[in-house]
């Protein structure tokens, strides 16, 4: 009799992932990759939705090119996705809108009202972030109470991306604490739902999902979608985490003072706790294992920054940050000559600023793609020495930052991470970490093994080492100041804030 395998499902920004994986092994048994678009709205620049819709067919379509055969012995189902994600639901679990997500921007008029009221102290000390547009999904709810009250007054349930997902997949309605941890409303230090902050936003807690640990399923796939999907009916459902959590399972960061970076679209890095702890330049939420908590340092946009250099240079490519880091690989670390600051849709860490903008500063006639492509490569970096700046305090700094996510295996972003946090960078051969921490978070509810690190540790012995370069880490140590003084001369003078807004 084979060993039943266990299935990850990772609903990421621009891309649904499903994979199945054998417990012992240090390679998937099936991967599939959906990409959907996600349409911007030109008239609304501050936006960033998506229609759940999407969500499902790139799902149908990545589970569909998994083998048959080996669809029909899974046993777990673990999930994930990119958090938060506000989804205003009916009793059913059907969305009502779009998916407002952690990128969205338009919930500013509504963080300022939580500022002139006080309010928005007692979030940071409770649920452990300051509350930022987006990424807090409370102001997003608190936005559409008041510009889309018909909306409001129809929902019976308002969760994240995973809550909509688990209630397709088994008709229950639920969140898991890493998610509930990023709506401002829950008690992170303590966990639960906190009665006190909704009092004090007059939100109905009954509106908002039961908190289920991701140690036990939800429920067992309804006979209608394990059809759809071809998987055993009644196969356990696990909501694992949010993608950032399970990407930690999925590294191996499980002991307090392990740093591991999620690289994407976004690039989060984050540090496991033993305890809760409050900054304010950072966002502690809870680890998808009990009894642990992260640190988080989300950028918004670093990992985007590549591929809209890319696209800005003119690359046709199906990716176009290759293009980038081909040209930025031709010139040393600063050797552009130019500093670009990479807050295309504003920032969250350490910087906590909706409203800063994408500068290149320093551009001249002799300023080539090379040089802008390095310029771009540097940024990122540098964003990320900033964060883990914050994250340290005044502690040791880790022994090593471990790489996840897409491009984790790009030598030329991994030479920069490492001069530009004077650490050592390893990185994971097998990039999709998220995904195999959302599937060792399922069987072991399934109680298809033991620990997660069962079916997460084979992966972790196969890695690749970066050491800071001397010459590159002084290159850096010279740019950082001038990236930093940067921004902060702009926002002093308030110049972003006074751009002109596109349409």
């Amino acid at each position: 009799m084979h060993r039943p395998l266990a299935m990850g499902i990772d609903v990421g920004t621009g891309s649904v992932k499903a994979g199945l994986f054998l417990p012992g092994a240090d390679s998937p048994a099936a991967y599939a990759s959906q990409a959907y678009a996600q349409e911007p709205v030109p008239s609304r620049p501050t936006w960033a939705e998506v229609d759940t819709e999407r969500w499902r067919t790139a799902l149908l379509l990545a589970v569909d090119r998994l083998p048959a055969g080996l669809r029909a012995e899974v046993g777990s189902v673990g999930v994930t996705g990119l958090f938060p994600a506000l989804i205003a639901m009916d009793s059913e679990g059907q969305a009502l809108r779009p998916a407002i997500l952690y990128s969205d921007r338009r919930s500013t008029a509504e963080l300022e009202d939580l500022r002139a009221r006080g309010l928005d102290r007692a979030i940071e000390r409770v649920a452990g972030g300051e509350p930022t547009p987006g990424t807090t999904s409370a102001l997003s709810y608190l936005w559409l109470s008041s510009n889309e009250p018909e909306v409001d007054v129809q929902a019976r349930w308002f969760g994240h991306g995973t809550t909509w997902l688990g209630a397709w997949l088994t008709g229950q309605i639920a969140i898991d604490a890493s998610n509930a941890s990023m709506t401002g409303l829950y008690d992170t230090r303590a966990g639960g739902w906190s009665d006190a902050l909704m009092a004090e936003l007059a939100i109905d807690p009954a509106r908002w999902p039961p908190i289920v640990g991701s140690g036990r399923p939800i429920g067992g796939l309804r006979p209608e979608v394990a059809g759809l999907l071809g998987l055993p009916v009644g196969t356990p459902v696990t909501l694992a985490g949010g993608d950032t959590a399970c990407a930690a399972v999925g590294a191996g960061c499980a002991d307090s003072g392990q740093c591991f970076l999620s690289s994407g679209t976004t690039d989060t890095l984050c540090l496991c706790l033993d305890e809760f702890r409050y900054d304010p330049r950072l966002f502690c939420a809870a680890h998808a294992l009990p009894e642990l908590w992260l640190s988080m340092a989300p950028t918004m946009y670093t990992g985007g920054a590549l591929d809209w250099c890319g696209r800005l240079l003119g690359t046709a490519s199906e990716d176009p940050a290759e293009l980038v880091l081909a040209l930025a690989e031709s010139l040393p670390a600063g050797g552009g000559g130019v500093v670009f600051l990479p807050y295309l849709m504003g920032e969250r860490s350490p910087v906590r600023d909706p409203l800063a903008k994408g500068v290149l500063h320093g551009l001249g006639p002799a300023t080539g793609p090379a040089e802008v492509a390095r310029a771009v490569v540097d940024g990122g970096a540098l964003a990320i020495r900033t964060c883990l700046d914050a994250l340290r305090g005044t502690s040791e700094p880790p022994a090593h930052i471990t790489i996840v996510g897409r491009p984790a295996s790009s030598a030329v972003l991994n030479r920069a991470r490492a001069a530009a946090t004077g650490v050592p960078v390893v990185a994971l051969e097998f990039e999709e970490a998220t995904l195999l921490g959302a599937a060792a978070c399922g069987a072991h509810a399934a109680g298809l093994i033991s620990r997660t690190g069962e079916l997460t540790e084979p992966y972790l012995r196969h890695t690749s080492r970066f050491e800071p370069d001397p010459q590159a880490v002084a290159a850096y140590e010279r740019l950082l100041p001038l990236y930093t003084d940067l921004y902060a001369a702009l926002k002093e003078r308030n110049l972003f804030a006074r751009l002109p807004h596109p349409g």
